[in-house]
């Protein structure tokens, strides 16, 4: 069995690496993307189990991206876990998303969340 894909999204590239160890560390085949437009690209081709989102990227906003992810029927079981360091927008959004991390965010935090959610959803299929 081939494991679930994760999509990092998030323009910090030291960010974007860490995320990207964590999530393959939590059996994830993670893609990382660093602006708004290019991530909307690859959902358009991709049903990624995980979505990690930042909310401020370049090109498209991440709350955009976060709206079509939950408005597009074939993304309807895609979790999202919002990363943002601006608490509040993250606030307004937490009703769209999974889970919500403030920046600033761990390895281990990430990780450990992830696997939590696969494990999750494992026990519901």
């Amino acid at each position: 069995m081939s494991s679930p894909i994760a999509l990092i999204i998030e323009d910090d590239e030291t960010i974007g690496e860490i995320f990207t160890i964590a999530l393959k560390e939590a059996q994830y085949d993670p893609i990382y993307l660093r602006n708004g437009r290019e991530a909307l690209e690859r959902l358009s081709l991709l049903q990624p189990n995980l979505v990690v989102l930042d909310l401020h990227l370049p090109r498209l906003p991440g709350a955009m991206i976060l709206r079509a992810i939950r408005s597009d029927t074939r993304l309807s079981r895609t979790q999202i876990i919002v990363v943002s360091a601006d608490e509040a927008l993250a606030e307004d959004l937490r009703g769209d998303a999974d889970a919500v991390l403030i920046k600033p965010v761990g390895f281990y935090q990430v990780r450990d969340l992830a696997h939590q959610m696969k494990m999750a959803r494992s026990d519901i299929e």
